[in-house]
């Protein structure tokens, strides 16, 4: 199975990604359910527009998702909605990118009036902004999470490392294996006996009938169907170390 990992690899449109964030500390990211909730709902509304989440699995000090990034002009549009001027945080993030992929010493300027602009560039700067905007829905995430968490506890400061981790997800072998591992963390930490009865997963939304935003048919259709996926979950690993390169915590 073939992986990529690093804090700053960029989230590009139509590429699988395994994410992972921990707590700034030794404390938790999620006190009481609330909590679990508050987050899931904050999830739900920075990915609309921007990525397709397919698995999660919420720890008390860390959680676990794997995502899509959606098409280009998707995430373009999304953003001209949300940004009324072009982000500064964008302009510097792509003169460093032209500044390492060119070679210079000095960074160059990069300028555009706004984002409708951005589909005037070539087609891998249009995936590095769109990558960008992707991740400044995770900063975002993180930021109202723990500004809203924060002002509840009485507490201060970042709830989050500063920067989450990511592997790049190019194979089905891995997909299947990454599902697996995101479902089973609960029981990996000792949280329950059986990962099924664990609430702050997507294992039972995704085999539920409710409505949904998670993409469930693409997901079973990786294990061929859902006997598949359910017999693929059952299979044991009593070594842990086979899957090390699924491991992000």
């Amino acid at each position: 199975m073939e992986t990529r990992s690093q804090t700053g690899l960029p989230l590009l449109p139509g590429h699988y990604y395994h994410l992972y964030n921990r707590a700034n500390g030794a404390g938790n990211l999620f006190q009481t359910p609330d909590h679990y909730l508050f987050f899931l709902k904050r999830l739900a509304r920075y990915s609309s527009g921007y990525f397709d989440l397919f698995a999660y699995c919420l720890i008390p000090n860390h959680f676990h998702l794997l995502i899509r990034p959606l098409p280009d002009q998707v995430v373009i549009a999304s953003a001209m909605e949300d940004y009324p001027t072009l982000p500064k945080r964008l302009e510097y993030s792509i003169e460093k990118y032209l500044a390492k992929t060119t070679g210079d010493s000095v960074r160059p300027v990069f300028s555009l009036k706004d984002l409708s602009e951005v589909f005037t560039l070539d087609k891998d700067l249009i995936g590095q902004v769109t990558a960008f905007l992707v991740s400044e829905q995770f900063r975002k995430l993180f930021m109202s999470y723990s500004k809203a968490v924060n002002k509840q506890m009485g507490w201060k400061g970042s709830l989050f490392q500063k920067y989450f981790k990511r592997k790049s997800v190019e194979s089905t072998d891995y997909l299947r294996w990454l599902i697996w591992y995101i479902h089973r963390n609960p029981v990996h930490h000792d949280l329950v006996r059986d990962f099924r009865t664990y609430t702050w997963s997507s294992y039972a939304s995704i085999l539920s009938r409710k409505p949904t935003r998670l993409p469930r048919r693409e997901v079973i259709s990786w294990f061929e169907n859902e006997a598949g996926f359910l017999a693929f979950h059952d299979r044991a690993e009593a070594n842990w170390k086979v899957l090390k390169e699924l491991v992000l915590e």
